[in-house]
């Protein structure tokens, strides 16, 4: 893998960071499960550039972003679990790109 493509994957994957730390910080404050979603699904994308394998951030995003009534509710469980996820899957794309 070329230099100039790690770096540029470095630099998506700290964004990507950041988004699950504030989902996290979200979270932890007890905030809005729908605001916490969004920052869920911008680590996934982050991390998968060019890439829509994930349903669920798709959901979350067309949710967040084009909403058609009020704000979904999320459980704290899904929004547990789907965080879990998240940082489940950096791992493995990190493991794979060295």
């Amino acid at each position: 893998m070329d230099e100039g493509f790690r770096r540029q994957a470095q630099d998506w994957f700290d964004r990507g960071d950041h988004d699950i730390q504030t989902a996290e910080l979200l979270y932890d404050q007890r905030g809005h499960t729908d605001a916490i979603a969004y920052p869920i699904q911008q680590a996934i994308t982050l991390h998968l550039p060019f890439v829509d394998l994930c349903e669920k951030a798709t959901k979350y995003y067309m949710e967040d972003r084009y909403p058609l009534g009020p704000p979904p509710e999320y459980s704290r469980e899904e929004i547990r679990a789907d965080l879990e996820l998240t940082w489940e899957l950096v791992r493995e794309i990190r493991q794979k790109a060295g």
